[in-house]
C-alpha cells in the first residue's frame, strides 16, 4: 500500500525538491546519459528555481513519506506534464505512477479541450511513459541548462 501523499508545493519544498531533483538526476544509468550530459541537465538548478517557475504559471506537487520527507514532485504547465522527477531510492515503488495520474487530471483541467497530452520525456523515462498510454513521435537533441545537448523523446498519449 502506499505510504505517501500528494499534496500541492509550499515554498518550503524548494530546497528539498532541489535536492531530489540532482539526486534523480544523476542516478540516471551511463547507458542513458553520460556524467557530462548529467551534470549539464542539473546545471544552475536551485531552491528558488522552483518558485520562479510555479510564478511562471507553472503547478506542482510533491509527494511526502509519513515523515515528511519530499519523495517525488510533479509539475504541469500550459496543460502539458513539464516535470516529473522521483528521488532514486523510491522509484519502482509506484509514487511516479501516482503523481503522473494526479499530474494527468491536472493538466486536463488546464486544458480540457485537449485531445492529446504531448511531453518530453528522457530518454530514461520512455518506457515509464509508454506504460501510461504514450507514444514516442521522435528523438530530438535539446541543449541542457549547461549548455550540452541532450537526446530527449518527444510523445503524445491520444485521449
Amino acid at each position: 500500500m502506499a505510504s505517501w501523499v500528494i499534496r500541492p508545493m509550499l515554498p518550503g519544498d524548494c530546497v528539498e525538491m532541489f535536492q531530489l531533483h540532482v539526486a534523480a538526476i544523476q542516478a540516471i544509468d551511463d547507458s542513458f546519459y553520460t556524467k557530462d550530459i548529467r551534470d549539464s541537465w542539473a546545471f544552475g538548478l536551485t531552491p528558488e528555481g522552483y518558485i520562479d517557475a510555479k510564478n511562471d504559471g507553472g503547478d506542482f506537487e510533491v509527494a511526502l513519506t509519513d515523515s515528511g520527507q519530499i519523495i517525488a514532485f510533479c509539475s504541469i504547465k500550459n496543460g502539458e506534464v513539464s516535470g516529473l522527477f522521483v528521488h532514486p531510492k523510491h522509484q519502482g515503488m509506484g509514487v511516479g505512477k501516482a503523481m503522473y495520474v494526479s499530474g494527468e487530471i491536472r493538466a486536463l483541467n488546464q486544458n480540457p479541450n485537449a485531445t492529446l497530452l504531448p511531453l518530453s520525456a528522457s530518454l530514461c523515462a520512455v518506457s515509464f511513459y509508454e506504460r501510461l498510454g504514450y507514444k514516442e513521435v521522435r528523438r530530438v537533441a535539446r541543449k541542457s541548462r549547461g549548455g550540452l545537448m541532450m537526446e530527449v523523446s518527444e510523445m503524445e498519449k491520444p485521449l
